[in-house]
């Protein structure tokens, strides 16, 4: 009896300190209005800071493949990527173009998706309000997708946090 208690102590310690993720706020899909925004607050990290962290983050996490452009002017980096084959549209792989700003203040961040563009083909159309789209079977694919894109943003804001808030700059 002793063992499984001690047991069963250890398991749920081990859950709640390994389980802890930070609660930040969420983007939501549910249009595809833009933009699309959410200021997130860390703790003891100065403007200058959040600067230097979001240029390593940057680094880190795009290639040369992934990123189009990426900027900085008046306290904003303005970031345009791609995600390769991310999106299905009649049944094709398509690429995901997006364009987002990460604008910094003392103790927070703005993280705002500002445009999304899916390849058809050989073009790049822009995902806006999808109840104008003519063709039914893409249309259906766009709504499809946006707990795919929900997640795929939240989880871009989520591995940025996590790399504002580590001490290590090189990951």
């Amino acid at each position: 009896m002793y063992k499984r208690i001690t047991s069963l102590l250890l398991i749920l310690v081990s859950l709640s300190i390994f389980g802890q993720e930070e609660n930040i706020d969420k983007l939501k899909f549910d249009t595809y209005d833009f933009p699309k925004a959410v200021v997130i607050d860390v703790e003891n990290k100065n403007q200058a800071s959040l600067k230097k962290k979001v240029e390593a983050w940057i680094e880190s996490y795009f290639t040369e493949r992934t990123l189009n452009k990426s900027s900085f002017s008046k306290n904003t980096f303005s970031i345009s990527a791609q995600s390769e084959r991310f999106l299905k549209v009649k049944n094709l792989p398509s690429d995901l173009n997006f364009e987002i700003k990460i604008s910094l203040r003392d103790n927070k961040y703005r993280f705002e998706v500002t445009n999304l563009n899916y390849k058809y083909y050989t073009e790049y159309r822009q995902i806006s309000d999808v109840n104008l789209i003519k063709d039914e079977v893409i249309k259906k694919d766009l709504d499809q997708s946006r707990s795919l894109l929900s997640t795929f943003f939240n989880n871009l804001n989520s591995d940025l946090y996590q790399f504002i808030i580590s001490e290590n700059t090189d990951w």
